[in-house]
């Protein structure tokens, strides 16, 4: 029946009648992968070296303020060059202690991690730096999908946007609290370096007034 058929193909179906979807992925399995992952040493871990000359600009007093490394890997990534940083990894035992607990920071610092994230689970993070008071706040993030996938092929770069719409999210969650210190686009637009800090108080209070 070419009418039956025409319409199935239309309405997005197979001829057998099955819908074509994407693959996905639970945040289980997603969980999981990352634990196997980081045990077999698939992440260096050293991705923050490519950083440092930047965060060296922007904030060249970091290596004495309180550090939180969000996303560090398996060698802790700042806390292992700087006494004052703490490392945090959910996917690494000896780094998935709450960060948010018994501890207070003056740098959240955060390289090739949230594109890893749901956008969702991004807005939750940057909420919790804003009310922490964080007063600085320094992120590289890739804009790209990576070379890496999970097991079913769905790529572990869950949210790829370009820079600027980072910079415009990321400025939305942290709040007028803050202002911008930093924006590069790296080569290639595979990704984009951001730094925020607090703003000078009588800045915000003129907000608030306006």
């Amino acid at each position: 029946d070419q009418r039956r058929l025409r319409s199935q193909a239309v309405s997005g179906l197979k001829i057998t009648g099955r819908v074509t979807t994407e693959p996905t992925i639970t945040e289980k399995e997603v969980q999981e992968w990352y634990r196997q992952a980081h045990a077999a040493s698939r992440f260096s871990g050293h991705v923050y070296e490519t950083y440092m000359s930047l965060l060296n600009a922007v904030f060249p007093d970091w290596p004495s303020l309180r550090t939180l490394d969000y996303g560090c890997g398996p060698d802790g990534g700042l806390s292992s060059i700087s006494p004052t940083a703490v490392g945090y990894d959910p996917y690494v035992s000896k780094f998935s202690a709450n960060p948010w607990k018994g501890h207070s920071f003056d740098l959240f610092f955060s390289s090739d991690v949230f594109e890893h994230l749901l956008e969702s689970q991004v807005s939750k993070v940057l909420k919790q730096v804003s009310l922490s008071m964080i007063p600085r706040v320094f992120l590289a993030i890739a804009t790209r999908p990576a070379k890496k996938t999970f097991d079913n092929t769905v790529n572990i770069h869950r949210t790829v946007r370009p820079a600027a719409w980072w910079r415009t999210f990321v400025a939305a969650k942290l709040g007028n609290k803050y202002e911008l210190a930093l924006h590069i686009n790296g080569s290639d637009a595979a990704y984009a370096v951001l730094a925020f800090r607090h703003k000078p108080v009588e800045d915000v209070a003129s907000v608030k007034a306006a």
